[in-house]
């Protein structure tokens, strides 16, 4: 049996006004809706094995949604919770997803909606053939500028470390006809900063309706590695900067899906999923030195994904994809599990900066972690 594959849709934009996640210093609600917020379910099937891989355009989307949805998943579609691959965009103009001002009615609804998604995607598979496309994309800065008294600020430095990979993975019918398409590129999706109360998908949402429009099936996004890494325009209101953006973005796509596919084998999945503990900076409320995180690995046939529950510096993502015994390796960051939040390389930490210094993590975590991961992958 080769490959069956189906795909669902589903617009997630709160129906009234929602605090806005990302930038602590906002201080009311959205006031209206620029673009709307989607999530999108592909269910995959090999004949032994199920996996779903949902993109959803927010910030972060919490482990209690997941928890809400595994069960049902398991008992209803024979998908076990650990091959559920739940992950968020980055938007920051999306809804919160936790604390006080959460919209708890509107969160319960995401997750039903995420079920009914993959419950629709599952019921409408169909034999599928895969094809894979690299790219490269300057859409993206590293942010770690350093000013001239070597303090490290949120800004733009152009000679810093970025990975310019764009990934396009193409799931077609048997006659050819584009049931959906993944777009990898590690990015924040911080176009828009803390001034902007209007909801939004950034340059990620603006990129994917080009596509979308330009090719058919269903286009969705998922963030590789951009711990480190801003777009070019950043944290204003400017919405011209995200629509310039999400035509770069979709022009390199949609030359890619022209010139550089090549079909990939589709089978086997398999998914690793395992807990990896961390050194902190100092030891948690309960003594503990070590926090835990999840990590998963995803394999279908020649595509190979690494997912991290938070943030990934670009540096991380390149030495994980160059370890990785796949022809076709990607990252998977803002993965729903144990979050880790950020996890900066260890020569960061002599510079300090907003990652270093936001981080729970010691300066030897990111090692630790690769050293897990690359056993798994290589």
């Amino acid at each position: 049996m080769g490959l069956k594959a189906g795909v669902s849709k589903r617009e997630i934009t709160p129906k009234r006004p929602a605090w806005l996640a990302g930038y602590g210093s906002r201080n009311k609600p959205s006031e209206d809706i620029h673009d709307p917020l989607f999530m999108t379910a592909i269910v995959f099937d090999d004949g032994k094995t199920r996996l779903a891989m949902v993109s959803t355009d927010l910030c972060f989307i919490p482990l209690s949604v997941k928890e809400q949805i595994a069960h049902k998943i398991q008992d209803g579609l024979s998908i076990s919770p650990d091959h559920l691959i739940l992950a968020s965009t980055h938007t920051h103009s999306g809804p919160v997803t936790s604390g006080k001002n959460l919209d708890t009615e509107w969160l319960e609804s995401l997750a039903n909606e995420i079920f009914s998604a993959i419950n629709e995607a599952t019921s409408n598979m169909m034999t599928v053939k895969l094809s894979v496309g690299i790219g490269k994309s300057d859409v993206g800065v590293n942010r770690r500028e350093r000013l001239p008294d070597g303090q490290i600020t949120l800004g733009h430095n152009e000679d810093g470390f970025i990975d310019r990979q764009v990934g396009v993975i193409s799931i077609c019918s048997e006659s050819g006809d584009s049931i959906a398409t993944l777009i990898n590129y590690g990015c924040h999706g911080t176009v828009l900063g803390p001034g902007n109360y209007l909801i939004s998908a950034d340059y990620m949402g603006s990129a994917v309706r080009r596509v979308q429009d330009a090719i058919g099936g269903v286009v969705t996004f998922f963030n590789s590695a951009p711990g480190n890494v801003d777009p070019f325009y950043r944290v204003g209101t400017n919405f011209e900067h995200v629509e310039e953006l999400g035509e770069k973005l979709a022009i390199e796509v949609k030359r890619i899906l022209s010139e550089k596919m090549i079909e990939a084998v589709s089978t086997p999945i398999y998914v690793i999923s395992t807990e990896v503990g961390l050194p902190l900076k100092t030891p948690g409320e309960d003594g503990n030195p070590i926090s835990v995180i999840s990590t998963s690995i995803v394999r279908i046939g020649d595509l190979q994904f690494v997912t991290f529950p938070g943030e990934m510096f670009a540096e991380t993502g390149l030495v994980l994809k160059a370890r990785s015994s796949a022809r076709f390796p990607f990252i998977i960051s803002y993965f729903c599990g144990k979050s880790a939040g950020y996890l900066p390389v260890r020569s960061a930490y002599q510079y300090g900066g907003y990652e270093v210094n936001t981080s729970r993590h010691s300066s030897d975590a990111e090692e630790i972690y690769v050293n897990v991961v690359s056993r798994l992958i290589s």
